[in-house]
């Protein structure tokens, strides 16, 4: 009987070992979420909490590719010091679009949604996050990197942050330069509406 246990243990074992080899995407978002469980258990402040959960986001996700995305046609016209300012800012704004719903002494529990959508190096995992009283759902593009899986758009209650500020940015560079080119003008005033969105107080998303 003993050996027919420990028979099963071996193929749960072995089993959970072939299923992380063939979904590192799942196991890196399952990782990063236990490291912020970890930061909310041990940190008492909001902005403690806010600031190591930035650094875990830092380590997953490719900040070049979220911010060429969401420029998109915009991107082949950006001088290489218009690209570096872009992506210094854009970063911040999406980091304040993610740790918003994050609180020290608030706990929080997360399932996966089905099972990982591959496309070539891409991935697709969704999840949904629940707190004693909210409920969201928080699904992550990956890509294949250098031997691991970056982030390239981060979608919370159907909606997706890298298309979401790409029709942002389209509006406000239309404005001033027209439907196709990028100008001076445009570029100056998004930069700035970037500006005094990630310099305003308070964590929710709205428009720039």
């Amino acid at each position: 009987m003993r050996k027919i246990i420990w028979l099963f243990v071996g193929m749960l074992c072995c089993s959970s070992l072939a299923w992380a080899q063939e979904d590192p995407a799942r196991v890196l978002v399952q990782r990063k979420y236990q490291e912020i469980q970890n930061i909310l258990a041990t940190d008492k402040t909001n902005e403690g909490v806010r600031k190591k959960v930035v650094n875990v986001l830092e380590s997953f996700t490719d900040f070049d590719a979220f911010g060429r995305m969401a420029m998109k046609r915009y991107w082949p016209q950006m001088s290489k010091k218009q690209r570096a300012t872009f992506l210094e800012w854009f970063r911040q704004l999406i980091h304040r679009s993610y740790v918003r719903r994050f609180k020290a002494n608030k706990e929080f529990k997360h399932e996966f949604r089905g099972i990982t959508q591959l496309k070539g190096d891409k991935a697709f995992v969704r999840t949904v996050i629940r707190t004693d009283k909210t409920e969201a759902d928080v699904d992550y593009k990956l890509m294949l990197n250098t031997g691991s899986h970056r982030a390239y758009d981060i979608i919370i209650d159907d909606v997706s942050l890298m298309r979401n500020y790409r029709k942002q940015f389209r509006n406000v560079l239309k404005k001033h330069c027209g439907k196709k080119d990028l100008c001076k003008k445009g570029f100056a005033e998004l930069m700035q509406r970037i500006k005094d969105k990630v310099n305003t107080q308070g964590h929710e998303l709205g428009d720039l």
